[in-house]
Protein backbone atom coordinates (compact mmCIF):
# COMPACT_ATOMS: atom_id res chain seq x y z
CA UNK A 1 0.00 0.00 0.00
CA UNK A 2 1.17 3.52 -0.67
CA UNK A 3 0.78 6.58 1.53
CA UNK A 4 -1.83 7.82 -0.94
CA UNK A 5 -4.05 4.94 0.16
CA UNK A 6 -3.08 4.66 3.83
CA UNK A 7 -3.42 8.34 4.80
CA UNK A 8 -7.01 8.76 3.54
CA UNK A 9 -8.03 5.52 5.28
CA UNK A 10 -6.52 6.70 8.58
CA UNK A 11 -8.22 10.09 8.26
CA UNK A 12 -11.53 8.36 7.54
CA UNK A 13 -11.02 6.19 10.65
CA UNK A 14 -10.26 9.29 12.72
CA UNK A 15 -13.37 11.05 11.38
CA UNK A 16 -15.58 8.05 12.18
CA UNK A 17 -14.21 7.79 15.72
CA UNK A 18 -14.89 11.50 16.32
CA UNK A 19 -18.44 11.10 15.01
CA UNK A 20 -18.96 8.10 17.32
CA UNK A 21 -17.65 10.00 20.37
CA UNK A 22 -19.81 13.02 19.55
CA UNK A 23 -22.82 10.72 19.18
CA UNK A 24 -22.19 9.04 22.54
CA UNK A 25 -21.92 12.40 24.31
CA UNK A 26 -24.85 14.05 22.53
CA UNK A 27 -27.07 13.89 25.62
CA UNK A 28 -24.41 15.14 28.05
CA UNK A 29 -25.20 18.75 28.89
CA UNK A 30 -22.51 21.22 27.77
CA UNK A 31 -20.29 18.49 26.30
CA UNK A 32 -18.10 19.71 23.45
CA UNK A 33 -15.83 17.88 21.05
CA UNK A 34 -13.18 19.76 19.12
CA UNK A 35 -11.53 17.79 16.34
CA UNK A 36 -7.81 18.47 15.89
CA UNK A 37 -7.65 21.41 18.29
CA UNK A 38 -4.64 23.71 18.07
CA UNK A 39 -1.87 22.41 20.36
CA UNK A 40 -3.91 19.31 21.15
CA UNK A 41 -4.39 15.72 20.17
CA UNK A 42 -6.70 14.29 17.50
CA UNK A 43 -9.68 15.48 19.50
CA UNK A 44 -10.55 17.13 22.79
CA UNK A 45 -13.77 16.31 24.62
CA UNK A 46 -14.95 18.43 27.55
CA UNK A 47 -17.94 17.93 29.85
CA UNK A 48 -19.01 18.51 33.44
CA UNK A 49 -19.15 15.69 35.96
CA UNK A 50 -22.00 15.45 38.55
CA UNK A 51 -20.03 17.73 40.94
CA UNK A 52 -19.94 20.38 38.19
CA UNK A 53 -16.18 19.95 37.61
CA UNK A 54 -15.12 20.42 34.02
CA UNK A 55 -13.35 17.30 32.72
CA UNK A 56 -11.21 17.14 29.61
CA UNK A 57 -10.36 14.04 27.61
CA UNK A 58 -7.59 14.27 25.06
CA UNK A 59 -8.29 11.74 22.34
CA UNK A 60 -5.62 10.02 20.28
CA UNK A 61 -6.80 7.95 17.36
CA UNK A 62 -4.35 5.55 15.78
CA UNK A 63 -5.19 3.61 12.65
CA UNK A 64 -2.63 0.82 12.52
CA UNK A 65 -2.47 -2.88 11.92
CA UNK A 66 -0.60 -5.45 13.93
CA UNK A 67 -0.27 -5.42 17.68
CA UNK A 68 -0.22 -2.35 19.95
CA UNK A 69 2.53 -2.59 22.55
CA UNK A 70 3.49 -0.79 25.75
CA UNK A 71 6.22 0.89 23.70
CA UNK A 72 3.48 2.28 21.43
CA UNK A 73 1.58 3.57 24.47
CA UNK A 74 4.75 5.27 25.73
CA UNK A 75 5.16 6.92 22.32
CA UNK A 76 1.55 8.17 22.39
CA UNK A 77 1.98 9.55 25.92
CA UNK A 78 5.17 11.37 24.94
CA UNK A 79 3.43 13.15 22.06
CA UNK A 80 4.07 16.91 22.07
CA UNK A 81 1.77 19.55 20.61
CA UNK A 82 2.66 20.54 17.07
CA UNK A 83 5.79 22.71 16.89
CA UNK A 84 6.43 22.49 20.62
CA UNK A 85 8.95 20.71 22.81
CA UNK A 86 6.97 21.32 25.99
CA UNK A 87 3.90 19.85 27.62
CA UNK A 88 3.67 16.36 26.19
CA UNK A 89 0.44 14.45 26.76
CA UNK A 90 1.87 12.62 29.80
CA UNK A 91 2.88 15.93 31.42
CA UNK A 92 -0.57 17.39 30.81
CA UNK A 93 -2.16 14.34 32.45
CA UNK A 94 0.15 14.57 35.48
CA UNK A 95 -0.40 18.29 35.94
CA UNK A 96 -4.20 18.31 35.64
CA UNK A 97 -6.27 15.93 37.82
CA UNK A 98 -9.34 16.69 35.67
CA UNK A 99 -7.67 15.64 32.41
CA UNK A 100 -8.02 12.20 30.87
CA UNK A 101 -6.61 10.44 27.83
CA UNK A 102 -8.57 8.23 25.48
CA UNK A 103 -6.72 6.06 22.99
CA UNK A 104 -8.65 4.53 20.13
CA UNK A 105 -6.51 2.03 18.21
CA UNK A 106 -7.32 -0.16 15.26
CA UNK A 107 -4.36 -2.37 16.16
CA UNK A 108 -4.88 -5.31 18.48
CA UNK A 109 -3.70 -5.12 22.08
CA UNK A 110 -1.65 -8.00 23.39
CA UNK A 111 -1.72 -8.70 27.10
CA UNK A 112 1.20 -10.69 28.45
CA UNK A 113 0.65 -12.21 31.91
CA UNK A 114 2.98 -10.90 34.61
CA UNK A 115 6.30 -12.75 34.63
CA UNK A 116 5.81 -14.26 31.15
CA UNK A 117 8.12 -13.10 28.38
Amino acid sequence: MTIAIIAPEKFAFQDLVCVEIAYRFRAVKDATLVVEPKSGEDGTLTWFNPRNVRLTAEIQIKGAGGVATLEDLATYLSHFPERSGKSCLFERLLNDPDRRAVFVLSARCEIVPHGVV
